[in-house]
């Protein structure tokens, strides 16, 4: 049987067929914009396009009205004035639309008049049972139907974490630029006004949807908190959710008012709900990805003890600071452990409490060693190893790190512990294959101290 939530999304997440009513020839206007990401990236659906005063685009045939169409259409999708919505979604009733995506702005952002328009889509949506995505929204996209119904110009690359956002251009910028740091998605939803659809139904909805493995959000405000924790508590259990709340300051509520018309509320009172939840909050908006990347690659950490190795002191120092700052611990090893260690080290560097530092040792083979020995101890739940892997660039270290890497998954396989790794130089092919195998690798050691906490923090959710 399916879910009542995955039946009405559906259509808006992955329909088969979709009519872009308000397509263009105008390079500049959404309707075109539109459609090139659509057929342009490879739909694998049907697209219809709707535009009375066009024959064609694109060789593609334009028809007067929905209504002219001789195929059933799940989606409509609605680039056209505010003014001309209501009448070209009754259209999208008669029609029997199982979805419809309202990009338009102009509704309860812009004051009384906009909400009064607004109200009237529900309307209309509940008389003919289908759900709206917006209006004022930025669109959808989703990997499993190669479907980019957004205004991003780049082609996303496809992946296992879900974001929803309740900013469209702002949210597009952050969906452009993880996908440049080579982030895959699964789903990019950008709920607009939220007339109809919720956050908090769309993170229902993946919950059942197969490619995604962490959700993400960016929210400024909520309507039915209740319902919102509600939903969340229950997902978060199963898959982390990571949320960035924008709209802090008193200017910041304000200007979130003016965009989305969404009341931002007392902040303290979001630490409260999101904690209730089970969802992790980040302080800054790139941070949900940092987050997500390790949450979608590695398992939940059972505690939030981590043992550090690093071939450069200042890292060991400035991961320290981080870690302290967000609660981690980093627990000094025993006597016996420290003299095993040693025994691999060269002799010159200093006792290797945690943070072990070797002291910039180019033998590759030494990191993995050192893991296995950290991993097997049951004061240590997380491990960061930062090696000099990448530092020089020949045939051989690349031999050399590549065995090393296949020790790594072998530890992967043995431990139920979570490893991060640290990497200055992104450009050696070693980081490519670290993520072919779902090691989380990043540049800085803020990035894996909060990589650690993130994993720390799923793993004390479902406990």
């Amino acid at each position: 049987m399916v879910e009542k939530i995955v039946e009405e999304l559906d259509p808006i997440f992955k329909p088969k067929t979709i009519a872009l009513i308000g397509a263009s020839r105008e390079e500049r206007k959404w309707g075109n914009i539109v459609l090139k990401n659509l057929i342009g990236r490879g739909y694998k659906g049907k697209v219809y396009l709707v535009n009375p005063n066009i024959k064609e685009i694109y060789g593609l045939k334009c028809y007067n009205s929905i209504l002219d169409i001789n195929d059933d259409i799940e989606c409509a999708y609605i680039a056209i004035p505010a003014n001309l919505a209501q009448n070209v979604l009754k259209e999208c009733g008669e029609k029997g639309v199982k979805g419809a995506i309202i990009i338009s702005g102009g509704f309860s952002e812009i004051g009384k008049n906009g909400e009064e328009v607004e109200k009237g889509l529900l309307v209309i949506a509940k008389r003919y049972r289908f759900r709206i995505l917006g209006p004022n929204t930025m669109g959808v996209y989703s990997a499993a139907m190669n479907m980019n119904a957004t205004f991003t110009s780049f082609a996303p690359k496809p992946g296992n974490i879900a974001f929803v956002s309740q900013s469209g251009y702002f949210g597009g910028q952050l969906f452009s630029a993880a996908n440049m740091e080579d982030i895959g998605f699964s789903i990019f939803a950008n709920v607009g006004n939220q007339c109809d659809i919720q956050v908090h139904e769309v993170i229902e909805y993946l919950f059942y949807e197969e490619n995604t493995k962490v959700i993400t959000l960016y929210v400024e405000g909520l309507e039915d908190g209740k319902r919102f924790i509600e939903k969340c508590s229950r997902v978060s259990k199963h898959k982390p959710i990571v949320v960035y709340k924008a709209g802090k300051s008193p200017i910041g509520a304000r200007a979130t008012l003016s965009h989305t018309a969404s009341l931002a509320g007392n902040d303290k009172i979001y630490d409260v709900a999101f904690e209730k939840a089970g969802a992790i909050r980040v302080s800054e908006s790139y941070h949900l990805f940092e987050y997500a990347h390790a949450l979608e690659t590695q398992h939940a950490a059972n505690g939030n003890r981590l043992g550090i190795v690093s071939s450069s002191g200042g890292f060991c120092v400035s991961l320290s600071d981080t870690a302290y700052e967000l609660g981690l611990e980093i627990p000094t090893i025993d006597i016996d452990t420290r003299k095993e260690i040693k025994k691999i080290l060269m002799s010159y560097t200093s006792e290797p409490y945690n943070p072990i530092d070797t002291a910039g040792d180019l033998r590759n083979q030494i990191y993995p060693k050192i893991a296995k020995i950290l991993l097997d101890k049951e004061y240590i739940d997380i491990v960061i190893i930062s090696p000099t892997f990448g530092l020089i660039d020949t045939v051989e270290a690349l031999k050399e790190e590549t065995e090393a890497l296949i020790e790594f998954l072998q530890l992967k396989k043995e431990y139920d512990k979570p490893i991060i790794f640290s990497l200055t130089n992104f450009l050696t092919p070693i980081v490519k294959l670290l993520k072919r195998y779902r090691f989380p690798v990043y540049r800085t050691p803020e990035q894996c101290a909060r990589a650690a906490y993130a994993l720390y923090m799923f793993g004390k959710s479902r406990r």
